[in-house]
C-alpha cells in the first residue's frame, strides 16, 4: 500500500523511553496501514527495536515494513555519548527526511528511499529540539513523548500550583543573584530538593521532598537529571502537546491533572496506554506471537520457559518471584544479595534479570543459587512472558514505568525497590494508593534515603534490617494481605484491557490523534 502519511519518532537510546514508543508505532500501522513511521534513535539499540516490532506482526504481515528504524549515530559503547548527541544528529536526519532524500542507518547500513514529508513529529521530551524541528518543517505538528509516571512528570516538569518544580532555570538565576551561589548548584538543588518540605502531587500521598531520592546520590547523574529536567520543562512549554503511554486504569488522577494543565495552555494531550500486548478476545494469537518472539530474543529463553513450568508443577501457582531492575540500574549489591539469600533460605523460587553492567554475581552467590535449584539468572529475560506465566506471583522491581505497566497488565503485584527518576513516584502510588505492592523501605541508602518518611517509617540502613524486612514482606505476600494485593492488581489488569477495546480510552485517543493529523477522506 502506498504511503500517504508520514510520522517521525525521535527518542534517546534508553529502552525505558523507547520500548513503548515502538509499540505505539505498531499500533499506528495497525490502525492506518497507509501511514509510514520512521524511528530515529542511536546505537545498537535499533536491534532491540527491530525485535520489538517483530513481536507485534505476523511473519507474513508486510505492514511491519511501514516502520523504518534508523540509528542517527554510529555505535558507541558510551551510552552517555549516544544520549548527549542524539538531539543534534536526529535533526540532521529529520531535515533530510523532510527534503525527501534517501537516508542511511549508521548502524545497520540500510538505505531507505524517500517517503512523503512528515506531517507529525513526536519527540522524547528529554530532547529540547522543538524550535529546530519547526525551523526545518514549519507545518508539522510537534508533540512530546512523555513515557514517565504522570505524577512524576508533574513533580519534575510541571507548574508550582500543581506541586511541580516550576521553571528551574529561571528560578536558579534569581536565586543565584540573591545568594551568590553557582547557578548549576542551585539548579541541581531545585531539581532534586531535600529540604523536608511536604509536597502533594496529584495521584500521590503527601510526601517529603527527599523521599524522591531513595538512593545515594551520584554526582554525574545529578547533573544529567538536571539537564533532562530543564530540557523537558522547555520542551513541554514549546510543543503542541503531549503523548503519554499512561493509562487511567491506575493513573487517573495524575492524568486528569496533566490534561487540565495542557488544556489551560491550549495544548493537546493524548493518552495511548497501556502499550503492551494485551488479550484482545480473538484467540490471543498476537499476544502468543509476541511472547514467542520475546523468548527467542533472550539469552536463556527456552531454559526460562522450562524453569517456569518446573516451578508451577513443583510449587504451584504464584510461587515464584521475578526480579528485574531494568537495563541500566542496579541496587546496592550487598542488599540485593542479602535478599537473594533470604529467598533461598525461605525456599522461594526466583528468576533474576541482570542486564545492567553493574550486575556482577559473586561466585559464592552463583554457586549457592545453582545448588538450591530454585533460582535462575539471565542477562536478558523475556519479561512479559515471565509476568504472564501462572508460576509468577510477584515482581520485585525498581518500578520504572515500563515494568509497572507490564506487571499490572498481567495482574502481578509488586515489591518496590525504587532507585531514581519516576521510580519512587510509582513505588508510592502502588504501595500506598493502589495497594498492589509492598515497598522495601530498608533498601534505601544515602543521606536523603535514610531520613524518616512521611508515612512514619524510619529506615536504618543496615543489612540486618534489609534481611528482616525481606522475611516480613515474603511472609505478608503469602498471607491474606498478599491475596488482597493480587486481587487489586487483577482489577487493574481488567481496566487496562478495556483501554484497547472499542470505545476504550487508548483506542479512542489514538484514533483522535490520527484523524486530527491525517483526516480520512
Amino acid at each position: 500500500m502506498a504511503i500517504t502519511g508520514h510520522i517521525v519518532l525521535v527518542c534517546i537510546p534508553g529502552w525505558g523511553h523507547l520500548r513503548a514508543l515502538v509499540v505505539f508505532a505498531c499500533k499506528v500501522i495497525q490502525q492506518r496501514p497507509n501511514i509510514g513511521v520512521t524511528i530515529l534513535t542511536a546505537g545498537n539499540i535499533i536491534q532491540k527495536v527491530e525485535t520489538e516490532i517483530s513481536r507485534h506482526f505476523a511473519a507474513d504481515d508486510d505492514a511491519k515494513d511501514n516502520i523504518r528504524v534508523l540509528s542517527v549515530l554510529e555505535q558507541n559503547a558510551n551510552v552517555f555519548h549516544l544520549i548527549s548527541n542524539t538531539a543534534e544528529a536526529s535533526m540532521r536526519f529529520y531535515e533530510s527526511i523532510y527534503r525527501q532524500e534517501q537516508t542511511t542507518c549508521l548502524v545497520s547500513g540500510m538505505t531507505f528511499p524517500p517517503w512523503i514529508s512528515p506531517k507529525l513529529v513526536i519527540i522524547n521530551i528529554f530532547l529540547d529540539i522543538v524550535q529546530i524541528a519547526r525551523t526545518i518543517n514549519p507545518t508539522a505538528t510537534v508533540l512530546g513523548w512523555a513515557p514517565t509516571n504522570n505524577s512524576s512528570m508533574i513533580r519534575q516538569y510541571g507548574p508550582e500550583e500543581l506541586g511541580g518544580a516550576g521553571v528551574i532555570s529561571v528560578k536558579a538565576i534569581v536565586e543565584a543573584e540573591r545568594t551568590g551561589k553557582p547557578v548549576k548548584q542551585i539548579e541541581n538543588e531545585l531539581s532534586r530538593p531535600e529540604n523536608g518540605d511536604v509536597i502533594q502531587i496529584p495521584g500521590l500521598p503527601p510526601m517529603y521532598d527527599y523521599e524522591f531520592i531513595p538512593q545515594q546520590k551520584i554526582p554525574v547523574l545529578e547533573d544529567a537529571n538536571t539537564a533532562f529536567a530543564k530540557a523537558s520543562q522547555h520542551f513541554i512549554r514549546q510543543a503542541d502537546g503531549i503523548i503519554t503511554p499512561g493509562t487511567s486504569a491506575f493513573e487517573a488522577e495524575a492524568l486528569a491533572a496533566v490534561k487540565k494543565w495542557q488544556s489551560e495552555n491550549r495544548k493537546e494531550m493524548y493518552i495511548v496506554g497501556p502499550l503492551v500486548p494485551i488479550e484482545d478476545g480473538s484467540g490471543n494469537k498476537l499476544k502468543k506471537l509476541a511472547q514467542e518472539n520475546e523468548s527467542a530474543a533472550s539469552d536463556k529463553g527456552s531454559e526460562i520457559e522450562e524453569f517456569l513450568e518446573k516451578i508451577l508443577h513443583e510449587y504451584g501457582a504464584y510461587a515464584m518471584i521475578y526480579i528485574a531492575f531494568g537495563s541500566s540500574w542496579w541496587p546496592d549489591s550487598k542488599q540485593i544479595w542479602t535478599f537473594v539469600n533470604v529467598l533461598i533460605e525461605q525456599k522461594v523460587p526466583f528468576i533474576l534479570a541482570r542486564p545492567s553492567p553493574m550486575a556482577a554475581v559473586p561466585d559464592a552467590i552463583a554457586a549457592k543459587v545453582q545448588e538450591s535449584g530454585i533460582g535462575l539468572f539471565s542477562t536478558w529475560t523475556p519479561q512479559q512472558l515471565i509476568l504472564a506465566h501462572k508460576a509468577t506471583g510477584w515482581f520485585l522491581s525498581h518500578c520504572g514505568q515500563n515494568s509497572v505497566v507490564e506487571s499490572m497488565a498481567e495482574g502481578v503485584p509488586m515489591i518496590a525497590w525504587p532507585i531514581l527518576g519516576d521510580q519512587p513516584d510509582n513505588a508510592a502510588l502502588l504501595s500506598l494508593k493502589l495497594n498492589v505492592a509492598y515497598q522495601l523501605t530498608e533498601a534505601r541508602t544515602g543521606e536523603a534515603g535514610l531520613k524518616a518518611l512521611k508515612r512514619g517509617v524510619q529506615p536504618t540502613g543496615t543489612i540486618q534490617a534489609v534481611e528482616r524486612e525481606a522475611r516480613e514482606v515474603l511472609e505478608k505476600a503469602r498471607s491474606v494481605d498478599g491475596e488482597i494485593k493480587r486481587k487489586n492488581a487483577h482489577a487493574i489488569k481488567d481496566r487496562m484491557k478495556e483501554a484497547w477495546e472499542e470505545n476504550g480510552e487508548a483506542l479512542t485517543e489514538l484514533r483522535r490523534l490520527l484523524e486530527k493529523e491525517f483526516p480520512s477522506k
